[in-house]
């Protein structure tokens, strides 16, 4: 018996990346719409460190970013049925976002390696892993029976928020992969 995987063919992405991406009327410097929404959501890993002295937060996680751009929009049919192709962040607009209130390693999210997923919906994944060091104002009056609660702050890098709308994904951050150090 044979099974057939659906969603993905060779033929089919090297017949996208011809037509779709790599056309002439693709421009990753263009965004996709006058008013783009993109959804962000943060997972963490780990916390690394919490300094009461510099009051601020190191942890490690990455973000979930979906956005839609109709110009990677194809119809699976014409493309052996191929639902799913990747590309690099040279190939494709972007979001560019930086965390608001980092104390250290301040500049724009990237990965220059990391694969971008584009659905033929024109739905576009990106999941850029990041170790950052954010402010966070500590109140240890309780202490030590105090909780705290530090922010990681998006914003959106020379777009303004008519422009670029950033959005959570969720409600907080995820924990389904949280590690707490040792």
């Amino acid at each position: 018996m044979v099974t057939v995987s659906r969603g993905y063919s060779y033929t089919g992405e090297r017949s996208i990346r011809t037509s779709v991406l790599s056309s002439f009327a693709y421009d990753r410097m263009s965004r996709p719409n006058a008013s783009t929404t993109a959804v962000v959501g943060y997972n963490i890993l780990v916390v690394k460190n919490l300094d009461l002295s510099q009051q601020s937060l190191t942890c490690t996680g990455w973000y979930t970013l979906l956005w839609h751009d109709e110009r990677l929009m194809w119809n699976p049919g014409v493309y052996d049925n191929t639902e799913y192709i990747h590309a690099l962040e040279e190939e494709i607009w972007k979001p560019e976002i930086l965390i608001n209130n980092a104390v250290e390693n301040v500049g724009l999210v990237s990965d220059d390696h990391l694969i971008y997923r584009i659905k033929y919906t024109g739905e576009v994944e990106w999941e850029p892993l990041v170790s950052s060091t954010v402010d966070c104002g500590i109140d240890v009056t309780y202490f030590p029976f105090d909780t705290q609660e530090c922010n990681i702050e998006l914003t959106s890098w020379g777009l303004p928020d008519t422009e670029l709308n950033l959005t959570p994904l969720w409600d907080s951050i995820n924990l389904d992969e949280y590690r707490q150090s040792h």
